[in-house]
């Protein structure tokens, strides 16, 4: 009878221990599709949960769904439209040799600086500014006409927050000067129509909240 009973409480480990084992080949198996799952319960019964789908997934948005049932989906930042502006003040500047940096579109120091330089080789106060009589010196030296690729972009930004509506002709003129000071008004900074790295980052700013 013992033995009987021996032979039976061997045979429910046997058992056991085989379901175990399926139970951790199924999570091996749920753990390759590629997703993390986080629930954190807070006061109210409510739960934050946090997905995040990642390599096999093809995706990295993250949803979460807060307490109460509501869901914020985080995706990646567009990247700002006035780009297009200091990218063509770039392209130029490398052109005539004063810039030797990434066409990123980035009004940073190293592209001010490669418009100081110009200016200063120019006769033009070097504030790193691109204004009508920088804009005017590029395209002298640049052996075209008073229009620029990079005032057309700008006058584009300018027309889609409703500050512009001339045309896209790539003059710095009036009706450009006259809209960039409307968009230096609508940002609190100083209003001389030139478009510098305080407009630009006035502009980035612009663009976003539209």
């Amino acid at each position: 009878m013992t033995m009987k009973k021996g032979i039976l409480f061997g045979f429910v480990l046997v058992i056991g221990a085989m379901l175990a084992l399926g139970a951790c080949s199924s999570n091996s198996e749920t753990a390759g599709e590629g997703s993390d799952t986080t629930v954190t319960t807070e006061a109210g019964g409510g739960s934050d949960t946090t997905v995040t789908t990642e390599a096999g997934g093809g995706s990295n948005t993250t949803v979460t769904t807060k307490a109460g049932g509501s869901t914020d989906t985080t995706k990646p930042s567009a990247p700002a439209k006035s780009y297009a502006v200091v990218e063509e003040m770039q392209k130029s500047l490398k052109e005539l040799g004063y810039y030797d940096g990434s066409v990123d579109g980035i009004y940073g120091a190293q592209t001010t600086d490669a418009v100081k330089k110009f200016q200063t080789d120019s006769g033009i106060t070097a504030d790193g500014r691109w204004g009508p009589e920088t804009n005017a010196a590029i395209n002298a030296a640049l052996g075209t006409d008073s229009k620029s690729d990079a005032i057309a972009e700008l006058q584009v930004e300018l027309r889609s927050l409703g500050y512009y509506d001339g045309e896209i002709d790539g003059l710095y003129g009036e009706a450009t000067t006259i809209a960039v000071t409307k968009a230096q008004e609508a940002c609190g900074i100083e209003l001389d129509g030139i478009y510098g790295p305080e407009t630009h980052d006035c502009i980035i700013g612009l663009s976003n909240n539209a």
